[in-house]
Parts: structure tokens; sequence; C-alpha cells
């Protein structure tokens, strides 16, 4: 493995991910010591190091840290967790949802279209009703 400045990557055991020298170390299982001469030592003891979260402010109203204290309360929770969980599980959807566009966007221009009126035909015979 190289880094994209051109340092040849030594990989050694450990159990978290962090930034090490500027490079994120994801591995679980190995983490990415950066280069440093020590070899193994430094790999450890300096991927070993947690890096904490960046911190992030948001303003909320009343009613909406209402909201989330009841929801982080009824499920043991607390705020950070549930606004963590909310925003993993937005990216997620908004990640599928920009897929799903650019499938929809692909057959449009591949021509596989259906008229409008075949369209309202089809809902019809789902039982909705279409004007």
């Amino acid at each position: 493995m190289i880094r994209p400045d051109g340092v040849p990557l030594k990989t050694a055991p450990a159990s978290r991910s962090m930034m090490v020298d500027g490079t994120l170390c994801e591995s679980v299982d190995m983490m990415v010591s950066c280069g440093f001469d020590g070899g193994a030592r430094d790999a450890y003891s300096v991927c070993n190091t947690e890096v904490a979260p960046m911190p992030t402010t948001i303003r909320l109203d009343d009613d909406t840290l209402a909201r989330l204290d009841a929801v982080a309360a009824s499920s043991s929770s607390t705020r950070s967790a549930v606004i963590k969980d909310a925003v993993e599980q937005y990216l997620e959807y908004d990640a599928w949802f920009r897929q799903q566009v650019a499938v929809g966007q692909q057959a449009s221009r591949n021509g596989d279209v259906v008229a409008h009126d075949e369209a309202k035909a089809r809902i019809r015979a789902l039982g909705v009703h279409v004007d």
C-alpha cells in the first residue's frame, strides 16, 4: 500500500479506526503505520491512539428538542445517539435515492420509458383511482 503522497504503508494489528499522520486508518483488524521508521512499535502505538469525532452544533426549536428527548428517553439512549442514528439513516437513504435517480435517468436516455396514458392504465389496473 502507498499513501497519496507516495510514502509506503506498513500494517500492524490494532482495534480502532483513526487518523494517523493525516491518513484515515479504517480497518478494524489492521491499522496503517504511515511510514514511521520504528516499524511495528510505531504502528501499534500511533494507531492505537483514539481520535475524537468532530463536534457539530445544530439549533433546534423547543418542540423538536422535546420530541428528540422523548425518543432518546423511550429508547434509553442519548440525544447525541439519536441524532447520529437519524443522520446515518438519512445519508443512507440519500445515497440510495441518488442512485435510483441515476438509474431512472439512464433508463430515460436509453428510451426505456412508459407513455403517460400507459402509466395511468397500469396504475388503474392496481385498483387505484387516477384522474
